[in-house]
């Protein structure tokens, strides 16, 4: 969705969609967390923080099929 061209896209409901996602991502992270009991909790809560130390954004598209993040943008 987000290769194609932009005028078919509502960008500012997009936006307030996402800020919306956002604010509800510490009340959720918790809700989850909740469930395991405190050693496992510990364990992810630090393979999490070992994880935001090496990751950068471009990771985030490693896995997708045909999605190269060094290749160039349509216009």
């Amino acid at each position: 969705m987000l290769d194609r061209p932009p005028g078919g896209i509502d960008w500012s409901r997009m936006i307030g969609d996402t800020r919306a996602s956002l604010q509800r991502l510490p009340a959720a992270r918790a809700s989850f967390l909740v469930t395991f009991d405190g050693a496992m909790r510990a364990e992810i809560e630090e393979r999490a923080r070992q994880m935001r130390d090496v990751l950068v954004p471009e990771d985030a598209y490693l896995e997708i099929p045909g999605r190269d993040p060094n290749a160039p943008r349509p216009r």
